[in-house]
């Protein structure tokens, strides 16, 4: 076997070989300190690619169910507000039963409707009261194009909700001046607020069933359906968020989980590579100081013989 010094082609292999090994344990060393098997495009352009196509969607889509769980408190607040007008309504019922009572006197029946003015003031405060960063939900200004809900992380993925007038005037208890329909101040307006008149009978009744089928409710009864019907949509409309919440939550979910697969180390995997990658360096290294002891001995030959 030739002893050569110039061009040594077994070291320049050997160097390759260690140069591969060293960046393989620097690569393995890189996997296990970060956790995760993909850390540039340069490691695997196209799955690099689908990853962060997919964290973008899953980022959109943790937005979404952070806008649904915004969209829920808002309506809980339009809720909170109607269930005390519901309140009010009951008991303006409950001063309209006194008041259609003859043994009240004219002058009581005007304290009662004093009273009734102030409860639809009332009625007036909750319906303005109502806001949710700033913005008016039971004033009207919703009633026709409404609330954009968006809940998806893809465009144009909405959910709309409108929201009546929710005022003493938008339930029929005082006209668009503000000049109070219900009058308690006499039996024959404590008996219209309580009912309808049918003329048929000449008698107040609960309520009259119109040609298409729909009824006529009195004053207050017309105003408690028109609140409990709103109260009912909102709470409609919380049921719906919370199950959307929930498919948003499990759409985040099991996309991260399909981007752990396609980017997450196996760490049993990556130690034994760098344990494997770690001994063939080692091995390496003794074997240069040994290629260069091997190299020197070549000084001996130039060593004059005595």
């Amino acid at each position: 076997m030739s002893t050569v010094i110039r061009n040594d082609s077994d070291f320049v292999r050997s160097l390759n070989i260690y140069d591969k090994t060293t960046t393989g344990m620097q690569k393995s060393m890189l996997k296990i300190t970060s956790g995760l098997k993909i850390n540039s495009a340069g490691d695997a352009p196209s799955t690099f690619a689908i990853s962060e196509r997919m964290r973008e969607q899953v980022s959109s889509v943790n937005q979404a169910n952070e806008n649904a769980q915004n969209d829920t408190s808002l309506i809980k607040v339009a809720e909170a507000a109607i269930s005390k007008t519901i309140e009010v309504i009951q008991t303006l019922r409950a001063r309209a039963v006194n008041a259609a009572s003859d043994h009240n006197t004219d002058e009581d029946r005007a304290i009662i409707q004093m009273e009734a003015e102030q409860l639809m003031n009332s009625i007036n405060y909750n319906s303005q009261a109502a806001t949710f960063n700033g913005k008016q939900l039971l004033d009207g200004s919703l009633a026709s194009e409404g609330l954009h809900f968006h809940v998806g992380g893809e465009a144009n993925f909405f959910i709309n909700l409108k929201l009546n007038d929710m005022s003493a005037e938008g339930l029929g208890l005082r006209d668009s001046s503000g000049t109070s329909i219900l009058d308690l101040s006499t039996v024959d307006g404590a008996q219209n607020a309580l009912g309808v008149y049918d003329s048929n009978t000449g008698t107040y009744v609960n309520s009259i069933t119109n040609a298409d089928g729909s009824k006529t409710f009195g004053l207050l009864d017309t105003a408690l359906n028109k609140a409990i019907e709103e109260q009912t949509k909102l709470g409609a409309m919380e049921e719906r968020l919370g199950f959307t919440r929930d498919t948003l939550n499990n759409t985040s979910e099991n996309m991260q989980g399909a981007i752990s697969t396609l980017v997450d180390a196996d760490m049993a995997k990556e130690m034994t590579s760098y344990v494997k990658h770690s001994i063939l360096t080692q091995s390496a290294q003794f074997m240069f100081a040994q290629m260069n002891s091997n190299a020197m001995s070549v000084l001996d030959l130039l060593v004059p013989v005595r």
